[in-house]
C-alpha cells in the first residue's frame, strides 16, 4: 500500500468514527466511556472511564479530570510557620471528603464512623500528586497512594476495612483533627 492508500484509509476511519459519534472535531475534547489502557488491536476498549482524545480518535496515555483543578483550594494554613502548605495525605482525604465537587471522586458511606468509599481510584491519585506539587519522573498511582494510607494503620489514624477503595478513619483521627482546625484557616 502506498502513503495516499494508507492517508485515504485513515481518513475513511476517521469519518466513520465522526459518523457515528465516538470522537469530537476538536483536540482533546474528553469523552465518557473511553478507556485509557493501552490496547494491542485497532480496536477500542470501553470503560467507564474519561479520557481524552485527538480528532483523530487515538487515546492519550494518562486520564484527565473533568474537575478543573485549582492549588490554592487545598492550601492549608501552617500557624506554627505562619504560612500557607500543601496538605499532608490524611487533611488531602479530608478536605476531599468534604468538598462536594470531588463528591464523584470520594464519598463517605458513614460519616458517623470516618468510613469513605474511593470511587475514582486514579483520578484521586493523580490529583494527590497534584496537590503534593510531587516533583518526580514516575506517575503517581492508585497503588502507591493507597500503600500510603496503609502506613497509618500502626498509629491508629485509619482502621483496615477489608473492602476494595473503602478506608476508614481510626480514633486517632481526632488528635488530627484538632491540629487541623488549629492550622487550617
Amino acid at each position: 500500500m502506498s502513503r495516499t492508500d494508507v492517508d485515504s484509509a485513515k481518513i475513511d476511519e476517521i469519518k466513520y468514527y465522526l459518523k457515528i459519534g465516538l470522537v469530537d472535531t476538536y483536540p482533546n475534547v474528553l469523552i465518557e466511556g473511553e478507556s485509557c489502557e493501552s490496547v494491542d488491536n485497532d480496536e477500542s476498549q470501553w470503560t467507564p472511564d474519561t479520557c481524552t482524545t485527538n480528532p483523530l480518535g487515538e487515546q492519550s496515555s494518562t486520564c484527565e479530570t473533568d474537575i478543573p483543578f485549582e492549588l490554592s483550594e487545598w492550601l492549608v494554613f501552617d500557624s506554627s510557620f505562619d504560612r500557607y502548605r500543601s496538605p499532608r495525605l490524611l487533611e488531602f482525604l479530608r478536605l476531599l471528603l468534604n468538598k462536594t465537587h470531588y463528591a464523584s471522586y470520594a464519598s463517605y458511606t458513614d460519616r458517623s464512623s470516618g468510613m469513605f468509599e474511593i470511587h475514582k481510584p486514579n483520578e484521586v491519585a493523580t490529583l494527590w500528586e497534584k496537590v503534593k506539587s510531587r516533583q518526580s519522573n514516575r506517575a503517581m498511582t492508585y497503588d502507591k497512594f493507597a500503600r500510603a494510607i496503609r502506613w497509618y494503620y500502626k498509629l491508629g489514624v485509619m482502621v483496615k476495612t477489608n473492602v476494595r477503595y473503602t478506608f476508614q478513619f481510626g480514633p486517632g483521627m481526632s488528635r488530627l483533627d484538632e491540629n487541623m482546625n488549629h492550622s487550617n484557616c
